[in-house]
């Protein structure tokens, strides 16, 4: 993960877009320093105020939380930053989503476009063709749909699967699928998701 940093610290076009805004630049890092290092997030503030976006929890701070591609895709679905205007805010139902291998770069690349067009769908990162990181599993509960009186009452959300069956298998597919679907709130067994008031 270091490989990306070091690209970037030596790409002089990036730079020279960095200093037109003379000093009053918003960036944002993804990742922890394990994705990009301390050295490269002190050179980007030069060039103005850098935020990284990290899963990091600030209230268990006796814990570093780790951190990986995994956890930093749901974290940056999660945040918002009033300031520069970024992030996706989705801690709740009625929402869209990509999901991709993280192997499968060609189709992280091709998904970009759903993050800002129609449903507007963060990219949430899988590590397996066969099965759900138990991180991502909890964000897709945590933000199910679910109604009291009738499922006509929405919200819904969509998750766009990126990449053949190779690379996202059928029956991760459907477990998407499962755990995404609008779901009883009366159900006693029924104890994630949320509404639209919620």
């Amino acid at each position: 993960m270091a490989r990306p940093s070091s690209v970037f610290i030596n790409c002089s076009a990036s730079f020279a877009a960095l200093k037109r805004r003379m000093g009053h630049a918003q960036i944002y890092v993804w990742g922890g320093p394990d994705q990009v290092s301390p050295a490269v997030v002190q050179e980007l503030s030069k060039y103005g105020m850098v935020t990284r976006i990290t899963n990091d929890d600030q209230v268990a701070f006796n814990t570093p939380a780790k951190n990986d591609p995994i956890s930093a895709s749901i974290a940056f679905a999660k945040m918002w930053d009033p300031m520069g205007m970024v992030g996706f805010d989705i801690t709740g139902p009625g929402h869209g989503f990509t999901l991709v291998n993280i192997n499968d770069w060609q189709g992280a690349v091709a998904s970009a476009p759903l993050s800002h067009m129609g449903f507007h769908s963060p990219l949430i990162l899988t590590d397996s063709e066969k099965a759900l990181p138990a991180a991502v599993e909890n964000y897709f509960k945590m933000v199910a749909p679910t109604f009291t009186t009738t499922p006509a009452q929405g919200p819904y959300n969509m998750t766009y699967i990126v990449g053949n069956y190779q690379k996202i298998s059928w029956p991760e597919q459907v477990r998407v699928d499962n755990i995404s679907e609008m779901a009883n709130r009366r159900v006693w067994s029924q104890n994630t998701g949320g509404m639209y008031n919620n």
